[in-house]
């Protein structure tokens, strides 16, 4: 029915550098002199010129993250979606969200190595990113509301929701992305791509064509997504051997491929990166039940030494990367899939030494979990999350007196940006839930308070025995 039809929106274009908001209203169809017309929105998008040079920024550095695009499509996409401008029934709004969403991706990772391209300085860039969050979020209301659906849109929620989780965390606006995009798959049959019974209908791409692999590489990112992983050692093992040499650490022939194949590309190199450090964060997460257990125990034993193995991998990947060189590793610390795989080999080693009082005069041990705080210190100058997860995992180290070397200037940190101007702000900010979650306000800082002060009162009621099931609860508000 045309009264649910969304208000009309309209899509120009003109300078990057002079977009200061990426929506606005103006007149359209003046009645007069004395009558504007009715106020229409508008969103601002920048110059093809400047969108390419945005785009292959995002295609070079970003889509390794979540790989959910395919290069000459894009481009494509792009240059169809500037030809139809002028088209104002012509429009596509999926290719803009999926354009706005790209906007948003690459300027958040705007680093010096980018800067005089587009812009004068890495913060100049980087104070955009929200406003194009905002358009993005704003185009896909208006296009669910206008159209039955698109990849395009599917696409564009996968790399807002990596956004949003980077900048508030695991979050409901990060989960209601996700839900809507796997609906949205599901309605234009993402998952039944290769269903023999579809194969004589339009209802989905031919099976050999490159937007039936788009489709592929969609639906099982949002599968891959929303899944566990399975809590069976064996399983770890198996896959570990079964990824190829090129994504493995400790590879001899990685050494043997020359620098210019492709396996030693920069995409490669991230994703060997992620897939390690995810990979280990999950075997730590499987095996930290067994850290507190009596050490007699033969499978505490066991499993004590692959946590605390899979906890030092962890670290000595993020040492590896740091000497890498690519843009990835200037705005790595941005990610909250990064953080999660850093903060679980801190809590390895840490509850490692902590609960074991002969550890408290180990210097080797201790030196392991000052090494691993030193990450997180250098990530809290790109990220809120990582200020709110040292300053939990100091009060595990004052608590248990186990002298480390910090840093003193968390408190004279500046903060990174707010979101607060693009609303996201989740409920979790106000005094009233405050009060009644017993968690810290962040509100002041423009930020929501997604739990981490919660592992302060895990550690209050410690008594020499660890509750692991209240620990993976906090674990899970914040990182699942």
């Amino acid at each position: 029915m045309d009264a649910f039809h969304p208000d009309l929106l309209v899509f120009k274009h003109c300078s990057i550098q002079q977009i200061k908001e990426s929506t606005s209203y103006i007149y359209q169809n003046p009645a007069g002199p004395s009558w504007p017309g009715e106020p229409t929105k508008c969103v601002w998008l920048p110059y093809l010129e400047e969108a390419k040079i945005v785009l292959e920024k995002y295609l070079s550095d970003i889509t390794y993250t979540h790989h959910v695009v395919h290069s000459p499509s894009v481009r494509r996409t792009i240059n169809e979606l500037y030809g139809s401008l002028d088209q104002p029934e012509a429009v596509r709004p999926g290719q803009i969200a999926l354009l706005l969403s790209i906007l948003a991706s690459a300027t958040y990772s705007w680093t010096s190595r980018d800067a005089g391209s587009l812009f004068f300085t890495p913060e100049q860039a980087n104070s955009q990113s929200l406003s194009w969050i905002k358009a993005a979020l704003d185009v896909l209301d208006y296009s669910r509301r206008k159209t039955a659906g698109s990849l395009e849109d599917i696409q564009a929620m996968i790399i807002l929701s990596f956004l949003v989780s980077s900048l508030e965390g695991f979050s409901r606006r990060y989960r209601d992305l996700i839900t809507t995009a796997i609906s949205s798959a599901r309605l234009l049959s993402l998952h039944r791509i290769d269903d023999p019974s579809l194969s004589a209908h339009n209802t989905v791409p031919q099976v050999e064509s490159v937007a039936a692999e788009i489709g592929r590489r969609v639906w099982w990112y949002l599968v891959a997504t929303e899944c566990q992983v399975t809590e069976m050692d064996a399983a770890f093992e198996d896959f570990i051997e079964g990824i190829p040499a090129f994504f493995k650490l400790d590879s001899a022939g990685l050494e043997q491929i020359p620098k210019t194949d492709t396996r030693r590309s920069p995409g490669i190199t991230v994703q060997r990166y992620i897939l390690n450090s995810l990979m280990y964060a999950h075997r730590c997460k499987l095996h930290l039940h067994y850290l507190g257990r009596e050490p007699e125990d033969p499978m505490r034993i066991r499993s004590r030494e692959k946590c605390l193995s899979s906890a030092r991998i962890i670290i000595r990947t993020e040492r590896i990367l740091e000497k890498e060189d690519i843009p990835f590793v200037l705005t790595r610390f941005k990610f909250s899939g990064v953080l999660f795989c850093i903060f679980m080999a801190v809590i390895v080693l840490l509850l490692d030494v902590c609960l074991d009082e002969g550890a408290q005069h180990d210097e080797a041990r201790k030196a392991e979990v000052a090494d691993a705080f030193s990450i997180l210190e250098e990530a809290r100058k790109q990220s809120p999350i990582a200020v709110k997860l040292i300053e939990s995992l100091m009060s595990v180290v004052r608590k248990h007196k186990v002298s480390l070397p910090t840093s003193n200037s968390l408190q004279n940190e500046s903060r990174p940006p707010s979101t607060e101007d693009i609303g996201i702000v989740t409920p979790a900010t106000t005094d009233e839930l405050g009060a009644e979650s017993g968690t810290s306000n962040l509100s002041s800082q423009g930020l929501p308070d997604s739990g981490l002060s919660c592992l302060d009162e895990i550690w209050q009621s410690f008594d020499g025995q660890m509750d692991f099931d209240t620990i993976f609860s906090a674990l899970d508000a914040q990182f699942n």
